[in-house]
């Protein structure tokens, strides 16, 4: 049981003994279920007349289509959503957490920026917006191929050779020994604005930390439950570092409930050959 960054993956239905027991496991350095990729050609990441979103989606355009569908996420209808306390790593059930405020009580009062990636969204609210902006979540293979393109084959990241170069980071990541010490080199604890970090050299943002996305496929191991209980996650967050984590490898790979929404996870689409509806709004609002 991989538990990269503590995502406890089913934190609705277990005992808090249980929760602790899976940040022990993640603390002790559990390996991530992983692919290689090997034979993949980056020509083939984009396919369909599809192509991977340039970013994840942000809390404005997220709040674009709530306002037009009414659209009621999965953490304000159960009851909050995942949110970790620090220094031990814990993770609990915050009712005030949704992605309008997702820290809840922990940061009270403290709303999600506009430009930053959406949290606080389950696999389900997430195929939700795809599906209004005339696209879907993208595979695993989808992610990979894109993450990799560009690169030489064995570059682990989809920033290239190195996390960190000059002691610049290239991902929005974790600094310092994970949960108990941030030292800072990295900002501050949570994500950034879209578009700052994990850069790839075909043009795409956010491939490599600040947000976990979501992926349209089953992750079907054994152990997991059965077909569907959970779905795959690729990126990384702001919570994986080099020693516990280090989901941001184009390898990595972890996995939620499709109920799930933590502050760490957020997607992007895969869409249509036209503009989707959230880019055409988008657009509006830049021209007045």
């Amino acid at each position: 049981m991989d538990q990269p960054d503590c995502i406890a993956t089913k934190a609705r239905k277990w005992a808090p003994a249980a929760v602790s027991l899976l940040i022990v496991l993640s603390l002790v350095g559990l390996t991530l279920w992983s692919q290689s990729g090997a034979g993949l050609r980056p020509s083939e990441a984009l396919h369909g007349g599809t192509g991977l979103d340039k970013s994840p989606v942000t809390v404005d355009q997220f709040a674009a289509f709530v306002e037009e569908t009414g659209h009621v996420t999965e953490a304000e209808r159960l009851g909050g959503g995942q949110v970790i306390l620090f220094p031990l790593g814990r993770w609990r059930i915050d009712p005030e957490a949704t992605w309008k405020s997702p820290w809840g009580a922990s940061r009270s009062g403290e709303m999600a920026p506009g430009d930053h990636p959406v949290t606080q969204v389950s696999w389900n609210d997430a195929s939700a917006y795809c599906s209004w902006t005339g696209g879907r979540l993208p595979t695993v293979e989808e992610w990979t191929l894109a993450a990799r393109s560009g690169h030489p084959e064995d570059d682990p990241y989809a920033v290239g050779s190195d996390i960190e170069r000059d002691g610049v980071f290239l991902a929005k990541i974790w600094s310092g020994a994970f949960p108990f010490h941030n030292d800072g080199r990295n900002g501050p604890i949570g994500t950034v604005p879209v578009g700052e970090t994990g850069l790839t050299p075909t043009g795409l943002t956010d491939m490599a930390g600040n947000v976990w996305n979501w992926m349209q496929d089953d992750r079907n191991d054994p152990g997991l439950g059965p077909e569907g209980a959970q779905k795959a996650l690729k990126g990384g967050s702001f919570l994986c570092d080099p020693y516990v984590c280090r989901g941001y490898d184009i390898a990595a790979r972890q996995s939620a409930t499709p109920d799930t929404s933590a502050v760490h996870i957020g997607f992007r689409c895969v869409g249509s050959a036209s503009p989707s509806r959230a880019r055409q709004q988008d657009n509006q609002r830049a021209t007045g």
